[in-house]
């Protein structure tokens, strides 16, 4: 399907790949063997099982809750250990790393608001971004008043979740939806409940790997596990460094 010059100096190629399009750009030697030879250049059946190990990869992951530390990036990194080749780190909480900190570890179990009828308007269980990240533990009923600044959202997006966090500040959160807010009643009370721990003798885990080429070049493919349900921000690093790695 792709047909590029025997000689290897021609830079532009063609291709009736679908969504391709008919002409596209090699930049100056990415054709040209030993150098990433036929990098981009991808038959039918090659691109699918592409697609289809990102969309797997990315399903997997998607749901789990990472934040700077705690057991939902312990089972993220097993995930890509199955994979690619990882050594894991561990830096205790407490440790001065540079300029910070690094802070309790910390869990969630379960997290909600809910009505006087028990109705949950906002819950963990549905998406971890409801909760701020590193909230501290609470548990009680609240006047909406005494509720409101705890609660965020993004206005201009009225059906949007935020995702917010508070490393080092000893607060706590919820994130919702516009609409969502909506649906409290001013004159309400509401019961809370963040079922979390800070651990502080806890840990931070990272990992890294080392694939040794045939060239003293190094090349840096660098990305983070640090947050929870956010496909293009944090997702897409994870499953296109490892990915590129293994296929590497």
């Amino acid at each position: 399907h792709t047909r590029c010059s025997r000689d290897w100096s021609s830079d532009v190629c063609s291709s009736d790949l679908p969504g391709i399009g008919d002409r596209w750009t090699i930049l100056p030697g990415a054709s040209r063997p030993g150098v990433f030879s036929g990098f981009g250049i991808m038959s039918r059946s090659m691109r699918q099982d592409a697609e289809d190990r990102i969309s797997s990869l990315l399903t997997r992951l998607f749901p789990i809750c990472r934040s700077l530390t705690g057991p939902g990036n312990r089972e993220t990194l097993d995930i890509l250990g199955s994979i690619v080749p990882l050594v894991r780190h561990v830096v205790p909480s407490g440790f001065q790393a540079f300029d910070w900190t690094v802070p309790p570890e910390w869990h969630v179990r379960e997290a909600w608001i809910a009505d006087a009828n028990g109705t949950r308007l906002v819950d963990f269980a549905v998406s971890n971004l409801h909760v701020v990240g590193y909230s501290m533990p609470v548990r009680g009923r609240l006047s909406f008043d005494a509720l409101r600044p705890h609660l965020h959202t993004l206005p201009s997006h009225p059906d949007a979740v935020p995702y917010r966090t508070s490393y080092f500040d000893r607060t706590w959160g919820f994130c919702l939806s516009e609409r969502q807010l909506a649906a409290f009643d001013p004159a309400a009370e509401y019961d809370v409940l963040i079922d979390s721990v800070l651990d502080e003798g806890g840990v931070l885990d990272y990992a890294d790997a080392v694939h040794v080429g045939a060239e003293p070049r190094e090349v840096l493919l660098s990305t983070y596990c640090c947050h929870p349900s956010l496909a293009n921000d944090n997702l897409s690093g994870l499953v296109l460094a490892v990915l590129l790695f293994d296929w590497i």
